[in-house]
């Protein structure tokens, strides 16, 4: 069976298509082609670059662009893939879904729909209209209820987009952005000593919701009240345009020793700076996305690590720690609360201990991409089976005289 991942935003060397989804159906024997963006003119016979070797078609070399930039790349995204021959498509957001069911319109193959975000929302948020944000989101909704038509099987990283996708009548199961079993599994040898300051970590893009600034004060509050502490932003570089607001605050503070703003770095090389840390950060600015939804795989990443975690009392968040027991939460508004959280940790190293020990036995256990990645497979290997099953009835002689 042959499989053909489209994608019009996301790297081609990022997760979880590439390392996760593609690597599942090459192991179980499928051939796979990426139709992807190569950001920083990566060339994907690069070994460094493309470190699996996927086979990997360009869309774009360098940077993917704002949304009409992608948008206009959709025809060469249908060129591209049409030329494949591919027995099921894999559309990883609404622009490559349009694509893919233009795509099983023309071709007749299995078309799947891989919502990695609550895209309506998302889209609504996005465009910075506040009052018309509900609106914005109506009309996305119902474009996307169109496009759901076309679909053969959904996949979602969350149980309640899930269910919203099943809400739409079609096929869906949760298919959830989780670490590999690998991740994490040899950094015991590279562990942050207990006599070094207290790290605090916080990977991901540095955008407007994720509460650094707050952050940044909170670690002000701990060393003022005498605990030896510092905090790392992985994904975020001193020159990114979202750091200006960080810096001064870290200059107002007097903390430039102790605030490391750090550039984002390669998948494999995120558990080495984990390592690093005593404590993992999911502190998110309440809107109403951030609010509702919650899919951020770095939760999974700090409890393979294990890491403790203080995230935002989000519901979503607050479930799967209170549930799992391996992490605190706290008002992310606030850096009293989040310094009160961090300082709980700091003063009772058992308790942090035990925190990141039942994270990395959830994770082992419940929480790695080997858990949900085998019924994925068989899922695409059933769409893959239809076609064939279409094209045999098709080709099949009449019964009749």
């Amino acid at each position: 069976m042959k499989i053909c991942i489209l994608t019009t935003s996301r790297s081609a060397f990022a997760s979880p298509h590439y390392t996760k989804e593609a690597g599942s159906l090459i192991q179980a024997g499928h051939s796979v082609v990426i139709i992807a963006p190569c950001p920083g003119g990566r060339d994907p016979s690069d070994p460094v670059a493309n470190y699996l070797g996927h086979r990997v078609i360009p869309l774009v070399v360098g940077e993917a662009g704002g949304r009409m930039r992608k948008l206009l790349r959709l025809p060469s995204l249908f060129r591209l893939a049409i030329r494949e021959h591919c027995d099921v498509y894999e559309a990883m957001e609404p622009a490559s879904l349009f694509v893919g069911v233009a795509l099983k319109v023309a071709t007749g193959r299995r078309l799947a729909y891989n919502s990695r975000e609550d895209y309506p929302m998302s889209l609504a948020v996005n465009t910075h209209l506040r009052g018309l944000t509900g609106l914005l989101h109506a009309v996305f909704a119902r474009l996307e209820a169109i496009l759901l038509l076309f679909v053969d099987h959904c996949f979602a990283v969350t149980a309640p987009m899930a269910s919203r996708l099943r809400g739409r009548r079609r096929p869906s199961s949760l298919l959830m952005n989780l670490p590999l079993r690998e991740f994490g599994s040899e950094i015991s040898m590279s562990r942050a000593s207990p006599s070094d300051p207290f790290g605090v970590i916080f990977t991901g893009y540095p955008t407007m919701p994720v509460a650094m600034s707050e952050m940044i004060e909170a670690l002000a509050l701990l060393r003022g009240r005498g605990h030896d502490a510092s905090l790392t932003f992985l994904g975020c570089p001193p020159d990114h345009p979202a750091a200006l607001e960080w810096l001064a605050t870290t200059a107002r503070l007097s903390l430039e020793e102790w605030v490391h703003l750090l550039p984002e770095v390669a998948p494999r090389e995120v558990a080495c700076h984990l390592a690093k840390a005593h404590c993992g950060s999911i502190l998110y600015r309440p809107t109403g996305y951030t609010r509702r939804v919650v899919h951020v795989v770095k939760l999974y990443e700090y409890m393979a690590c294990g890491l403790p975690i203080v995230a935002s009392n989000f519901p979503g968040l607050t479930k799967t720690i209170e549930a799992e027991e391996c992490g605190v939460v706290a008002d992310p508004c606030s850096p009293t609360a989040i310094a009160d959280a961090l300082e709980r940790l700091i003063l009772d190293p058992e308790y942090a201990a035990r925190l990141a020990d039942n994270g990395r036995r959830a994770f082992l256990d419940r929480f790695s991409w080997e858990v949900v990645g085998l019924e994925y497979v068989s899922v695409m290997e059933g769409l893959g089976l239809q076609k064939k099953q279409l094209q045999g009835a098709g080709s099949s002689p009449s019964a009749r005289p």
